[in-house]
């Protein structure tokens, strides 16, 4: 309704136009005509269907935004919640730095963080023994405060080898600092 009111307005304009000056302007004149008749021939174009193509176009855009964000919100939080094995047949041990210890010590929660998809992060670097972890930390050169620390997985269930190396599959909790033999 509002396109064929427009469509009458520039009709009638472009009439009065043409006709109050065709001597004085008749360049203009035809430029002018010429002009709407473009803008009728768009708006004859345009059909009810698809007057409101860009609020689809929106809704179809930010409906896909929410679902992203949703789904890596749950992805987040499934990944940042640590696997709690009770019947663990092959305990997996880890390195870390000065302050698991000083967070055991105070009883905090620590995670070590498993794998994200797409190789981002391989997870937590994994042993199967406390004493390749030790032989681990002697070849990095890694002695000043490092340690070795049992998680709470099963080497068997939680583990990926990647390279050569095992790392971590699944987030999971820093139980106790294993001392060196």
């Amino acid at each position: 309704m509002l396109f064929s009111q427009c469509e009458r307005f520039f009709t009638l304009a472009v009439k009065i136009q043409v006709c109050s000056c065709p001597m004085v302007e008749p360049h203009r004149s035809a430029h002018m005509a010429s002009a709407l008749e473009v803008g009728r021939i768009r708006l004859d174009q345009d059909t009810s269907g698809s007057k409101f193509r860009w609020i689809k176009r929106l809704l179809i855009t930010a409906l896909y935004c929410a679902c992203v964000v949703f789904g890596g919100g749950w992805c987040l939080g499934q990944y940042a919640q640590p696997v709690q094995r009770t019947d663990v047949t092959h305990p997996i041990y880890t390195i870390g730095d000065p302050t698991y210890r000083e967070a055991l010590e105070q009883g905090k929660s620590i995670v070590k963080f498993g794998r994200i998809p797409l190789g981002i992060y391989p997870g937590g670097i994994a042993f199967d023994h406390p004493n390749d972890a030790w032989a681990h930390l002697r070849d990095a050169e890694m002695n000043e405060g490092w340690g070795v620390y049992e998680l709470s997985g099963d080497y068997l269930k939680d583990t990926l080898e990647i390279d050569g190396q095992n790392y971590t599959s699944v987030s999971l909790l820093v139980v106790r600092a294993v001392e060196q033999e």
